[in-house]
């Protein structure tokens, strides 16, 4: 039945430089979804050195190619934190086979050069829409 569906997906962290996948079938995404809704969210607390910009990136590659969402963060020298978050929607393509196929596939990569004490991103599918 057409409709926006909640879900409580596991949580993945990940720290600067790194990058994972995730299939969205594993995550509880039923296979004739057609976009999934992803909770992004950025932590940056105290580093050494400059401030400097980071994102954290979200894609998916279709049909038509790939797809990309960047969440935003600021790093700077300080004692304190600072958080973003964004619920972002992804499409994803109804009735791919599941783990390796394209369209079905998130990846996250977290772009920050900077190194420190608290940067830290965590990603989690809180939902998916049928059409």
């Amino acid at each position: 039945m057409p409709g926006l569906y909640p879900l409580n997906g596991k949580v993945h962290n990940l720290k600067p430089g790194e990058d994972m996948k995730m299939d969205v079938e594993n995550e509880g995404v039923p296979s004739h979804a057609s976009e999934v809704i992803v909770y992004a969210k950025i932590r940056t607390g105290w580093v050494q050195g400059k401030d400097e910009d980071g994102e954290l990136v979200l894609s998916v590659t279709g049909p038509n190619g790939k797809i990309e969402r960047r969440l935003f963060c600021h790093v700077y020298e300080q004692s304190a934190w600072a958080y973003n978050s964004e619920n972002i929607s992804l499409p994803v393509e109804p009735g791919a086979c599941a783990t390796g196929s394209k369209g079905k596939e998130i990846t996250a990569t977290l772009e920050v050069g900077a190194q420190g004490g608290g940067i830290i991103a965590s990603i989690q599918m809180v939902g998916y829409r049928v059409y």
